[in-house]
């Protein structure tokens, strides 16, 4: 009762000093000052993980939002109830659902049942040069959240000690059992010292990302290395636990020749340059000419083309419609021809492609942020990190959502995702802040846990099979329909993961990983390859020309890179980089006793084959006995199991009996980048008939 009494009378105190109702009644907000807003009632205690929502009267100039205009003091109560000289606690700020909010969050949660104030100085100004009338405080109070002192321990580390044969462009990952304090993020505290084998110093930036401390270097890890990591400063978590210096531990880094060359296969064939801030890229739907996708940007969601004209020209992508919606952009899933939007504040909107231009079918209110979602035709999954997650009956006819269950908010996490079995029976899987995957019936009743080291950033699944999660620290797991983690499955990314993105054909199947330096693909063989970019990859999808009539849908499949920055880039996926092959003649070079009525056939291996170039001047049928050319028909055809075209040479009469023939094959037949055939070695082929 006393700590409440004393509560009440430091917020009249501290209140004085920047009296919000009378700045509020002062002016209206488009008058002379800045104007705070709350977007809470601080005036009841708040949990102890809470973040300050601050709102504004207008946009703000961003250079002015920082630590020494905005922040949080603690306010120490001594044993009698007197108020002490408040002191700042670390804190961090960023962006809002809008320019007019400002997010600040704690570096640790707060203390339960303490007192603190938020602090904002006219240093602050809005877009328009103005600022505040006065300094702005107000006080609140933490409610009394239990503490977890669980000793914070290391899991595991990335590279593990005294591994061997590790990627030059790695990252270096310690993964602990509970989140992390985001001091070490914005601290100037060396926290993690990396020294090579010669003993130099490895420049790099340390960042908090949940339970992960990662360090990225400044450029690539020295080749064939010992590199030594070793913790300078205590960590804490963030209830305050600490985890001691002194710790380290040595891996070894590739030599340069055994480093792959990590663009191989990968040319950059399209280039869309902006500066929109950006998070999301999903295909919408591929048809034989073209394919459409949708791009997340702040505030907005952007329809694209790609052109194909397959396979004469180089794909080109365009840009076709806007659409422009209110709240920050948390997710987007796609679901021809519809595009599904989850906003942080807003609700869920369903759009469709109208014939090149992008139309909103409804909006659902769903009645609480969106984080992450998962959406099938009768339900949506919903997350939000202060709430948990909920679930929402569906209805396609009257596009209506109505609350079916509320999951306890100890089921917190990144990502959703809802799997049906063979037998329709549907599981949800929530990937947690905490390392782990937890298992829900549709009813929202509990299933299974997997730990898994690392926080899990993602889901993804292949159908009818497993569960594959995505951990920030770049490696990947499996999880079996039942919620058990599979013991036997593990891929291991180099760099920090952003985003992952699946294709599948039920045939093939690869995923795309959007990391810090391009992208990763790993498929059933392993990580296929990494192309090093300089810029920071936000989002990966795949797009390809869709014939419902053939069986081949992989043949030629293009992924786009989508960078924080705006850019989007579009790459060929070919798995080699070579000019064009014969791969198979018959007649082969040399047969003998070959039938007088043969008709010739060859294969030449290439994806993108430029089939201008492929007509029969490029063949020349030649008696070689009496050196005279044989007249043919020619025809050609793209291959429908196989990535290259089927050629074949009919003579218009029987050849002679007993005669060596040569066909000549020019090599001005080139891929669709000008590569020329047999890298622009003509091919000759001799047979003698029977």
């Amino acid at each position: 009762m006393l700590k409440y009494i004393t509560f009440i009378l430091i917020s009249l105190f501290f209140v004085a000093c920047g009296n919000e109702e009378r700045q509020t009644a002062l002016l209206e907000p488009t008058g002379e000052y800045l104007l705070v807003q709350k977007s809470s009632d601080y005036s009841l205690p708040v949990a102890t993980n809470q973040k300050i929502s601050l709102y504004f009267s207008a946009d703000l100039l961003p250079s002015t939002v920082n630590q020494s205009n905005i922040y949080i003091e603690y306010i120490p109560i001594d044993p009698y109830g007197t108020a002490g000289e408040p002191y700042p606690i670390g804190t961090y700020l960023s962006d809002g659902v809008s320019s007019k909010n400002v997010i600040v969050t704690p570096y640790e949660y707060f203390e339960p049942n303490a007192n603190y104030r938020v602090v904002i100085t006219t240093g602050v100004e809005d877009v328009y040069g103005r600022s505040l009338a006065e300094e702005y405080i107000f006080t609140f109070q933490t409610q009394d959240n239990p503490i977890d002192t669980t000793p914070l321990t290391l899991r595991a580390t990335k590279p593990a000690s005294g591994a061997t044969s590790v990627y030059v462009e790695s990252e270096i990952v310690m993964d602990f059992n509970k989140n992390l304090s985001a001091e070490p993020t914005y601290s100037t505290n060396q926290y993690l010292s990396v020294v090579d084998g010669a003993g130099n110093t490895v420049e790099g930036k340390v960042e908090v990302f949940n339970s992960l401390m990662k360090f990225t270097p400044f450029s690539t890890l020295p080749a064939d290395s010992n590199i030594t990591v070793s913790v300078n400063q205590p960590i804490k978590d963030i209830y305050g636990n600490q985890f001691d210096a002194g710790y380290s531990w040595t891996f070894q880094t590739k030599s340069v020749a055994n480093t792959p060359d990590t663009t191989l296969g990968y040319t950059l064939l399209n280039l869309i340059t902006t500066n929109k801030t950006s998070y999301f890229i999903r295909t919408l739907e591929d048809d034989v000419n073209s394919s459409t996708f949708v791009v997340a940007r702040e505030g907005a969601i952007d329809l694209y083309s790609v052109a194909y004209q397959v396979p004469k020209s180089i794909p080109t992508m365009a840009f076709l419609d806007s659409y422009t919606l209110s709240g920050q952009i948390t997710s987007l899933e796609t679901s021809a021809p519809y595009v599904i939007v989850g906003t942080l504040n807003s609700g869920i909107y369903i759009l469709t492609d109208n014939s090149g231009s992008l139309v909103e079918v409804t909006h659902l209110d769903v009645g609480s942020s969106i984080y992450t979602y998962s959406f099938v035709p009768d339900r949506i999954y919903s997350m939000n990190p202060a709430t948990g997650m909920q679930m929402y009956d569906f209805n396609a006819t009257a596009q209506t959502a109505t609350l079916f269950a509320d999951v306890n908010s100890s089921v917190v996490g990144e990502s959703i995702d809802a799997v049906d079995n063979y037998y329709g029976d549907r599981r949800v899987y929530v990937a947690d802040y905490s390392g782990g995957v937890v298992t829900l019936e549709n009813n929202a009743s509990f299933v299974a846990r997997a730990d898994i080291n690392g926080s899990v950033k993602e889901l993804f699944t292949l159908p009818y099979t497993k569960i594959y999660t995505v951990s920030t620290s770049g490696v990947v797991n499996a999880v079996e329909y039942n919620g058990t983690l599979d013991a036997t499955f593990r891929y291991d990314v180099p760099r920090t993961i952003n985003e992952t993105t699946l294709y599948t054909d039920y045939v093939y199947s690869s995923a795309y990983f959007a990391t810090d330096s391009g992208f990763a693909i790993a498929n059933s063989t392993g990580i296929s390859y990494i192309v090093n970019k300089t810029r920071e990859v936000a989002s990966v999808s795949v797009v390809h020309p869709y014939d419902a009539n053939s069986v081949d849908q992989t043949s030629a499949l293009f992924v786009i890179s989508l960078a924080k920055d705006g850019s989007l880039e579009l790459f060929n996926e070919s798995y080699d980089a070579d000019a064009p092959l014969i791969e198979y003649t018959y007649p082969g070079d040399g047969d003998q006793n070959i039938s007088l009525d043969i008709d010739i056939t060859l294969f030449i291996a290439d994806t993108y084959l430029d089939e201008a170039t492929l007509s029969a001047d490029k063949f020349v049928l030649l008696n070689s006995d009496t050196n005279t050319a044989v007249a043919f028909s020619f025809s050609s055809y793209k291959d429908s199991y196989s990535p290259g075209y089927f050629v074949n040479i009919i003579p218009d009469a029987n050849l002679s009996s007993a005669t060596q023939y040569n066909l000549s094959i020019s090599s001005a037949i080139q891929d669709i980048f000008g590569r020329e055939l047999n890298n622009g070695v003509d091919v000759n082929v001799s047979f003698t008939t029977e």
